[in-house]
Formats: structure tokens, C-alpha cells, sequence
């Protein structure tokens, strides 16, 4: 069995058989999908790594931690993600006409396309979520958790905050 030659040779030697008259990207694109026919390659994927679910013992001690915390819409903003299930990308995106308090739902709207679905929201958290449903929005905010600057907050925050309070609580693993 010959030695397998390193990927940059190996592109190196691509190169230099491809550089008289170099190919268009999308000539060049057809030909290594033929080259991988051709030599009965299969593209490998990485799988994808599902999102474990938190033991009972390590969710109550993220919630003991959460609840009393503050500041206050860091703490309603956990909450949601916790008690209702919804998506780090969906809590974002939320905005101010998706709550409504009085059917207990939530509407999420996907990133793409017009379908929405509606996540449930308990009555126990529609006390906390009235005061941000119900505030008239400062000039421009349309989100329902707008940073200071009136646009939606980043998921990489929502990240953070999670990450911190999990922190807090001593937890070991990912959440």
C-alpha cells in the first residue's frame, strides 16, 4: 500500500496539472465532483452532536440559582428558555406581538419561510412576561428582549448568560 500523500502536496500537484488554462469555479467544481465519482469516494460527515439532557438534581440547582438573581430581564429571559423549551434563535427573535399572555402562547417564527409555531406558556410565567409584553417599546425596539441599543440581543449572549449562571451554580457540564 503506497503512503498517502498530505493534503497540500497533494493540492500542490492538483495545481499544477490544473494551471494551463485554469478552470472557471464551476468547471473546476463539476471535475472534482467526476474525480470523486470516478474513484468511488463517499463525502464523510461529521455527525451531529444532539444536545444532552440536563439530570434532575443539576436542573433544580440551575434553577435555585436563577430565580433569585438578578438583573431582572436576564433572569425572565433564562426563565423562558427553561420553562418553555424554545431555541436559543427563537427566545432572540422573539418580538413584541409574538406574546400573548391571554391564550398562554408564544409564536415562533423560524429563521426562513412564513410557517410559525406556538410554544405554550405556563401561568405561572405570564405574570413576569406581562410587564415586557405590555411596556410601550422605546423608540424602534420591536424585539421582546431588545439590547440597549433597540435590536435583538445575540444568541452568543444568550450563550453567555446560560453559561455563567451554570457556572454559579456549579454545574460541570454543558448546558
Amino acid at each position: 500500500m503506497r503512503p498517502r500523500l498530505a493534503p497540500q502536496a497533494m493540492a500542490q500537484k492538483c495545481v499544477r496539472v490544473l494551471q494551463t488554462p485554469p478552470p472557471d469555479a464551476h468547471s473546476l467544481k463539476k471535475g472534482l465532483q467526476q474525480t470523486r465519482t470516478l474513484l468511488r469516494l463517499e463525502a464523510s460527515r461529521q455527525p451531529q452532536r444532539l444536545p444532552e439532557r440536563l439530570p434532575d438534581t443539576a436542573l433544580v440547582a440551575l434553577y435555585e440559582t436563577i430565580w433569585p438573581a438578578r438583573p431582572l430581564p436576564q433572569v425572565v429571559r433564562l426563565k423562558r428558555l427553561l420553562v418553555t423549551g424554545i431555541r436559543h434563535a427563537a427566545l432572540v427573535r422573539l418580538r413584541l406581538t409574538d406574546g400573548d399572555l391571554t391564550a398562554g402562547q408564544l409564536r415562533l417564527t423560524p429563521g426562513q419561510g412564513p410557517k410559525a409555531r406556538y410554544g405554550l406558556l405556563p401561568t405561572s410565567g405570564r405574570g413576569e412576561l406581562a410587564p415586557y409584553v405590555e411596556r410601550p417599546p422605546r423608540a424602534g425596539a420591536r424585539h421582546l428582549f431588545a439590547s440597549n441599543r433597540c435590536q435583538a440581543s445575540s444568541t452568543r449572549r444568550v450563550r453567555q448568560i446560560v453559561k455563567q449562571y451554570a457556572r454559579a451554580a456549579g454545574l460541570a457540564q454543558r448546558v
